[in-house]
């Protein structure tokens, strides 16, 4: 072989080369933005999480606001409950009082419209107005109560 020919064939290995250095310089410039492209993304992703849980610490902070809210509301309930129970009893105590009243007083009725009836005393009159008074004051008792 004469050196032209080998000075040609290393030229040839020499275009060879470039081309594929060139070929693989573009292949990293690609990976090169792809790369870019991603940490950009990833960027925006990170940014996102961060906006969540934001988000996520604010909403927490709500719920427990929230929850103590209802804690507090729950113990004025029991409390007014409570309340509600001694007045319930209180009720139910001045009831039995108004019956046993009111028993009484058809007693006593019963007593001065027997009283009456015989009309031969004038004690039973004044024992009729004894218990009318009675009854209307009771009646007024009951209606205040």
């Amino acid at each position: 072989m004469n050196m032209t020919d080998s000075w040609r064939k290393e030229n040839k290995n020499d275009e060879e080369q470039d081309k594929w250095l060139s070929e693989q310089a573009k292949k990293d410039r690609e990976h090169d933005n792809l790369l870019a492209e991603r940490k950009q993304k990833d960027e925006e992703q990170d940014k996102w999480l961060s906006e969540q849980a934001e988000k996520d610490r604010e909403h927490d902070r709500l719920l427990e606001e929230r929850k103590q809210k209802d804690e507090e509301q729950d113990s004025k309930l029991l409390e007014h409950q409570e309340s509600l129970d001694v007045i319930m009893e209180r009720d139910k105590s001045q009831d039995k009082a108004i019956n046993k009243l009111t028993d009484e007083n058809k007693k006593l009725m019963k007593l001065v419209e027997d009283l009456t009836a015989t009309k031969s005393d004038k004690k039973a009159t004044i024992i009729s107005y004894i218990v009318a008074g009675t009854s209307l004051l009771l009646s007024i008792v009951h209606f205040f109560i």
